[in-house]
């Protein structure tokens, strides 16, 4: 049988269109990754960034040596101002992490005690003086009255609910806002605790401080003092076998947010998105839930099962849409 014989010209042919094909789909690959790398440099060239969130927060430049924080004080776990000065709990750790992601490190942060009713104003005390703050990390809940009187809140870093506190050999019912009707009650002045109370014609006294209601309650002035969980499990914590804590039946999530700044303030809005990312870095790390169980999961077992001091899964914060 005769072979038949290639044609020379034609296998040219084809290996040349073949080239072609390679050639061309490597130029297509090539102006695929440029439009893509365009895009993602006009991307990156239209987000903002940290450093830009930082300017326009005014939370930079020689103007802005260290960050002052407004937190509570005389909660124990919560925020403590100790004899030496430095403060210590859940929230002042909690701030700490805000300010280090907002480039303060600790040397540059400085705490100012706030009262319950100088939180939306944002007024702190060192001593007899008034200091204004540019954050408030205070057992702040979310609300939309004080939403509406401009406070600007981050997202939610703490979930609690409010509760009663007894001294420990009180031996009546308190498990409903009815058990609490014919009894005198103390809570802060301020509070969302005040509200409720008047809408249910519950009988109490306002306060300044939790240590004035303790005092009332160790007084017998009081049937009970009223506040959120995680607050009343400090001064369970501090001093056991003195008091006991009831729940009161269903109530609505505290919500505890930072306040950033006053709604017609121009920063305002940039510093909520740092607060934010810097809460989700906070969760993110797994350090929110360290200090979770520093402060809240060693004192469940001190306040019982009765009563929930806070909400332990790690609150749900949206990761940030600028660049680090």
């Amino acid at each position: 049988m005769l072979r038949r014989r290639r044609n020379p010209d034609r296998t040219a042919r084809r290996i040349d269109a073949f080239v072609g094909t390679l050639v061309a789909l490597f130029m297509l690959a090539l102006l695929a990754l440029g439009t893509f790398a365009a895009v993602q440099a006009v991307t990156r060239a239209n987000t903002e960034s940290i450093y830009d969130l930082l300017a326009e927060a005014d939370l930079t430049g020689a103007d802005m040596p260290v960050i002052t924080i407004g937190v509570r004080d005389g909660l124990p776990g919560i925020a403590e101002r100790r004899p030496d000065g430095t403060y210590k709990g859940f929230d002042v750790d909690v701030a700490l992490a805000v300010a280090k992601y907002l480039k303060f490190p600790p040397e540059k942060v400085r705490f100012a005690s706030i009262k319950i009713g100088r939180r939306v104003e944002m007024q702190g005390q060192e001593g007899s003086r008034f200091v204004p703050v540019d954050l408030v990390v205070a057992a702040f809940s979310i609300t939309q009255p004080r939403k509406d009187e401009g406070v600007t809140f981050s997202e939610a870093y703490l979930y609690t609910r409010q509760a009663v506190m007894t001294l420990a050999d009180y031996d009546g019912t308190l498990q409903s806002e009815g058990d609490l009707r014919g009894k005198k009650i103390c809570t802060l002045t301020g509070s969302t605790a005040e509200p409720i109370l008047v809408e249910n014609e519950i009988t109490y006294i306002g306060r300044h401080t939790l240590n004035d209601c303790i005092a009332e309650l160790r007084n017998g002035k009081v049937t009970a003092v009223r506040s959120d969980a995680a607050i009343l499990a400090g001064f369970i914590v501090r001093d056991p076998g003195d008091f006991k804590a009831h729940d009161i039946g269903p109530s609505a999530w505290e919500r505890w947010g930072i306040h950033v700044g006053h709604t017609t303030v121009p920063v305002s809005e940039a510093r909520r998105k740092l607060v934010d990312a810097a809460l989700y870095e906070l969760v993110r790390s797994g350090e929110w839930q360290r200090l979770y169980d520093a402060y809240f999961s060693r004192a469940q077992p001190v306040v019982g099962e009765d009563v929930q001091v806070a909400v332990g899964q790690p609150p749900t914060i949206a990761k940030p849409g600028f660049r680090e």
